[in-house]
């Protein structure tokens, strides 16, 4: 009978208590699983010259050049990593001054005469030393058929693989153009 009583003078720290257990499984349904307030966000995993990196769009870019590889996982995240910093800041640096790479210059730097280095690594036969034109000729038909057709034909790994050298490309091309900018601004 006396805990009765006690429980009737401190009615208030029993209405509170209820009241803070109720607003906690609200804030808690609020915050987490499929239907949270901040499922629409992702996860920012660094932040470069006020670009967000978030870790689906690391891992889709990892995946595009990781697939079938073997090797130090660590070493490869921090390849990428690094590839996605420099990126960042190749291209606000080349905003600032207005570079671009035009689709023509694009096209020449994968499939033309003066192909860029990335390419020249990545299709050289081993017995001859030279580029493989059959092997990156079939790249270029099917990014072609892909761009041209129904995507569905082509295959999605090597679709990523072809948009992320592109992106490769295009980052050397304009880091190139930088690196001249400067030279010749010094002379």
């Amino acid at each position: 009978m006396a805990l009765i009583g006690e429980i009737r003078e401190r009615s208030w720290l029993l209405i509170l208590l209820i009241g803070l257990a109720m607003a906690g499984f609200i804030f808690m349904d609020m915050f987490s699983g499929k239907q949270s307030i901040l499922a629409g966000r992702q996860l920012t995993i660094g932040e470069v010259a006020g670009q967000d990196i978030t870790q689906p769009q690391f891992e889709r870019a990892y995946s595009a050049v990781y697939t079938n590889s073997t090797g130090d996982v660590n070493q490869q995240r921090a390849q990428m990593w690094n590839f996605l910093v420099e990126d960042e800041l190749v291209r606000k640096e080349a905003r600032e001054v207005g570079l671009t790479v035009p689709t023509e210059e694009l096209e020449d730097l994968q499939w033309g005469t003066s192909l860029s280095p990335i390419i020249e690594s990545r299709f050289r036969d081993q017995q001859t030393g030279q580029v493989n034109r059959e092997n990156l000729n079939s790249f270029r038909d099917a990014e072609r058929d892909g761009r041209l057709n129904d995507r569905t034909q082509v295959d999605p790994s090597r679709r990523a693989f072809w948009l992320f050298q592109k992106r490769e490309i295009n980052k050397q091309r304009l880091q190139d153009k930088l690196a001249s900018l400067v030279t010749k601004s010094m002379y």
